[in-house]
């Protein structure tokens, strides 16, 4: 119903959430059955993992809620000492199809990050698989304008596209916003289609290895996603041994801190 005889500007789809959401609310008032205390841990777990964002007028309110990371709001890692830098990565998606193909897309990540004396080179490569069945025919094509989000000093050295055909390398828009970069693509991905879009990146770190020092990882889990798979390996340069893990497989259900030292 939300579809049928859509046009920009068109107010079917937020007048269906809107009564949807009441009738959960009344559902909620008069059902006496209902476990609030399963109910809050569902909540708590879902604005973790920001199937759930908040969003409120007042700013101290907001405040306290940005700091528990339940807004929504982008955030930079910051490193607690000297000899360090915090790295950014996440990603953001806008189906411009208007259509539902969201529901057939199922995606992997891969992280690699190379540690050097002047700089950080990351190459991120998410993997997407639409399964939606060919007789969707245009409905069931995936719009995607992808984003990649880092740190606003970042340098976008390259992004690739690559499908069955082979590879196309992009130019992505970048803009810089609210203390990070954004580099965004468009890809088309149709019913049964598998595509690949690899961000490759650096920024600059002025980092001593004849001291103690970290780098700090920020992966950011994107809202409205479920648990993707997630893989990430970091490389130290020549003569550096890092301690603790440096290779992780993993599921991105919420975000992903970790770091390596030396």
């Amino acid at each position: 119903q939300a579809e049928a005889n859509f046009f920009p500007g068109s107010q079917q789809k937020k007048n269906i959430l809107t009564a949807l959401g009441r009738a959960l609310l009344e559902r909620l008032k008069s059902e006496p059955a209902v476990s609030f205390e399963q109910l809050g841990k569902s909540i708590y777990e879902n604005l973790k993992s920001r199937h759930i964002q908040l969003f409120v007028h007042d700013a101290e309110t907001d405040k306290a809620l940005a700091t528990l990371g339940f807004t929504g709001e982008v955030v930079v890692p910051r490193c607690l000492i000297q000899n360090c830098y915090g790295v950014l990565v996440g990603l953001a998606e806008a189906n411009v199809g208007v259509d539902k193909a969201n529901y057939f897309i199922t995606r992997s990540l891969n992280l690699t990050s190379f540690v050097r004396t002047n700089e950080i080179e990351n190459i991120l490569t998410v993997e997407f698989k639409n399964a939606a069945p060919a007789a969707l025919g245009i409905s069931g094509n995936y719009k995607n304008y992808i984003r990649l989000i880092a740190n606003d000093n970042a340098k976008v050295k390259q992004v690739g596209i690559a499908e069955a055909g082979g590879t196309k390398i992009t130019s992505p828009e970048i803009e810089k916003i609210a203390g990070r970069l954004e580099a965004g693509v468009l890809v088309d991905i149709g019913p049964g289609q598998k595509k690949a879009v690899r961000f490759t990146w650096s920024v600059p770190a002025a980092l001593n290895f004849a001291a103690n020092g970290e780098v700090d990882y920020l992966i950011r889990k994107q809202a409205g996603t479920g648990d993707d798979v997630a893989t990430m390996k970091i490389s130290p340069p020549a003569g550096v041994d890092f301690l603790g893990g440096t290779s992780y497989n993993t599921t991105l259900g919420k975000d992903i801190l970790t770091k390596v030292s030396w």
